[in-house]
């Protein structure tokens, strides 16, 4: 019995395993930092358009900068922004319609397909998305339009 070459098979095997399970890791750690992007994302949009001091196309344009400048940056061209109010034809709703209306919630659903290789072998669906909604902010303040003024609605 020779023992020829033992050791370089078994160095090629351990070279290999431990190869696979550093790029499953990475794949992983990356799908899990564009959730959480995608997560601060819906918050911060969501808050901006609940104030009611910004319109439906300023806050996409600031979700679209902050995932595209994040870290790892997004690509805009795969980055979808749904927002609007939760009563509304279409929308995703947590409670029911005819409910979300008459308390007026609002909802913001973002949207990332990735193409990253690693992600998409780890993965069942390489569509990531983030949901969030929130009361819309009542009027408030005194009723001075250059401070303070109703909330816009689109």
């Amino acid at each position: 019995m020779t023992t020829k070459g033992q050791a370089l098979i078994e160095m090629a095997m351990f070279v290999l395993l431990s190869t696979s399970l550093i790029g499953a890791f990475l794949g992983f750690t990356k799908s899990f930092l564009i959730r959480q992007e995608l997560l601060l994302a819906a918050r911060e949009g969501m808050l901006l358009y609940s104030s009611g001091h910004f319109t439906i196309p300023e806050v996409k344009d600031r979700i679209n900068t902050f995932l595209a400048g994040g870290s790892p940056a997004l690509v805009q061209e795969q980055i979808q922004v749904m927002m609007g109010h939760a009563g509304d034809a279409g929308a995703p709703n947590p409670i029911g319609t005819l409910q979300a209306t008459l308390v007026g919630l609002d909802y913001i659903t973002v949207r990332y397909t990735t193409n990253s290789t690693w992600i998409q072998q780890l993965l069942i669906d390489p569509t990531m998305e983030e949901t969030c909604y929130i009361k819309h902010a009542n009027g408030y303040g005194p009723s001075i339009p250059a401070l303070w003024g109703p909330p816009v609605r689109p």
